[in-house]
């Protein structure tokens, strides 16, 4: 039962962090949903932001902090560790998480199909 209430608390965090995440994005961008756009607007968007810039605002700050926050929680909330590893630990997570959904979401939208066989000219 004590894990599955953690489980519960991770998930939680995750759609506060989310949550909050978003209305930060509303408010200081004026166009922040980029899955409303056309592929093309979203390209020239994400083009414009720069690609060091989207991976920390879309992939670290956001789905990349709320991983780290639930699983920070569901890892280190019963057991007695100090605050500067829980940090640590978040931090850590939120980059790692971060940096591989942003740069997985950029190469999707950058990626173009090659026509087989190739037309070599």
């Amino acid at each position: 039962m004590r894990e599955f209430l953690l489980i519960i608390a991770g998930i939680t965090a995750f759609t506060g962090w989310m949550l909050l995440w978003l209305l930060l994005l509303r408010i200081f961008e004026p166009q922040p949903f980029l899955w409303k756009l056309s592929k093309l607007e979203k390209r020239e968007r994400m083009m414009s932001m720069g690609k060091l810039r989207y991976l920390f605002v879309y992939g670290v700050l956001g789905s990349g902090m709320a991983w780290a926050l639930a699983m920070t929680i569901i890892m280190t909330f019963d057991r007695p560790v100090d605050w500067e590893y829980r940090c640590i630990m978040l931090l850590l997570l939120a980059l790692a998480f971060g940096i591989f959904h942003g740069t997985r979401n950029w190469r999707r939208t950058f990626w173009e199909p090659v026509p087989y066989p190739p037309k070599y000219d």
